[in-house]
Formats: C-alpha cells, structure tokens, sequence
C-alpha cells in the first residue's frame, strides 16, 4: 500500500512474520533494479509493493485448505460484508500454517490475520487496515557440508551444542502488528 514494510536497521524483509499476506493482496508488483519508491524511498536492489486497498462491494465468504509433506496444513478463512449502506465495507482474514518440516527439528507454526473497514461515498475514503503475523520456527536454516549430506539429509545441527540430546525449544518467537489509515 505504498508504505515500506523492511526493517529499519538491517532494511531486511521477512515475510514469515506476516504469514499468507498474499491472500489478502489484490495484486503483487515487483520492479528490480534502481527506481524510486511511491513512498519517496529509493530502491537500490529492487522494490515490492503489496497492494491490499482495492474496494470490493460484494459479499464472499472463502474457506480454503491446503495439505502436503511432512504433515503440512494451511487453513485460510476471508470474509467481506460487501457494500452496507452504501457507505461501509468490513473485510477479514484468518490464516494458520504449520508443519514439521524436511529438516530434522524444524517445525513451524504461523498465524495471521487482516482487518480492514472502509467508509466510502462517491467523492472520498477512509480506510483503516490492521494487519499482524505470529510465528514460532525452530532454527533449521543452518547448512550442512557435503559429507553430512550424502549420509543424513535432513541432519539439523542447531541445538546440537548440548550434550546428549539436542535442545528442542530453539525457537524463534515473533509478533509483528501494523495499522495503516488511508485517506482519499
């Protein structure tokens, strides 16, 4: 919706602290290279912008399941009020994803939501979004060498650094909350 997303000290994005954000996107533009940004902001790798302002007048109710390996699930759940009154529209998502992953130990689970409510009549908007992503990752993004990977693929060597068994609660736990208020 214009504004940057990346954190302000690493300028690093990462969108499993917003799980399944794509759901509640009416569209997805990504522009490489050098450019400016709608913010003002330059783009020096490349820029992303996830728009989730387009106004929807029809009522909808969407439930959606997903399976796959390694018991992985992602229920999905969005509504829209369409258009009451004719001048208010109430949106929302609900998103929860777990699996227990390839690697050994590397479970994750994920939930979101997206709330938005919008007052329009025919010449101005107002628009309040909130948005958040909860996420609890085991660490398993470490690499392994060629010898451990011809012998045990899905070896994960975070947590090995106790004796004995490795530790199980090596988590990373993270909460990120928006609100944005938009004006046209």
């Amino acid at each position: 919706n214009g504004i940057p997303y990346n954190d302000a000290e690493s300028q690093g994005t990462f969108f499993v602290n917003l799980p399944d954000i794509a759901s509640s996107s009416n569209s997805i533009q990504i522009q490489r290279g050098i450019g400016t940004s709608t913010n003002g902001a330059g783009s020096f790798g490349g820029s992303i912008n996830i728009n989730t302002n387009d106004i929807d007048s029809n009522k909808n109710f969407t439930i959606s399941n997903s399976i796959g390996s390694y018991q992985s699930y992602k229920t999905t759940l969005i509504a829209n009020t369409g258009l009451i009154n004719k001048h208010f529209i109430f949106t929302g998502r609900l998103s929860n994803i777990n699996s227990n992953g390839y690697v050994d130990r590397a479970k994750t689970k994920l939930q979101s939501y997206f709330a938005s409510s919008l007052l329009v009549d025919s010449k101005q908007s107002l628009r309040l979004n909130t948005f958040s992503g909860k996420e609890k990752t085991y660490a398993a993004w470490f690499g392994i060498n060629a010898t451990t990977l011809d012998t045990n693929r899905t070896y994960n060597p975070a947590g090995t650094e106790k004796t004995g068994n490795p530790y199980e609660n090596e988590t990373d736990n993270y909460t990120q909350t928006h609100y944005q208020l938009f004006y046209n």
